[in-house]
């Protein structure tokens, strides 16, 4: 009996998790869109391309708004722009 309980509180839970509207200020810079990033999860950089994420699957799924890197961009470390991935120094 506890087993279903706490997997309907869990079921609720993810169902009724909060997705964030993107501010309607929101502008991004060029290269960029308006996106989600779910969990407090690291943006690939020229650095770190496939960074380890602390949260990854012991988040609830919210949208958190922010500007993300559009495809075949990827966010530099030196100036925080989204550079063409061709692009990055090392």
């Amino acid at each position: 009996m506890k087993i279903i309980v706490v997997y309907i509180i869990v079921q609720v839970t993810y169902i009724s998790s909060a997705w964030l509207p993107l501010p309607e200020g929101l502008r991004c810079p060029p290269n960029e869109h308006k996106g989600c990033a779910p969990c407090p999860c690291w943006e690939p950089t020229c650095q770190d391309r496939n960074p380890e994420c602390p949260n990854r699957g012991v988040c609830a799924p919210i949208c958190i708004p922010k500007c993300r890197c559009n495809e075949s961009f990827i966010r530099s470390n030196s100036t925080g722009h989204c550079i063409p991935i061709d692009q990055c120094t090392y």
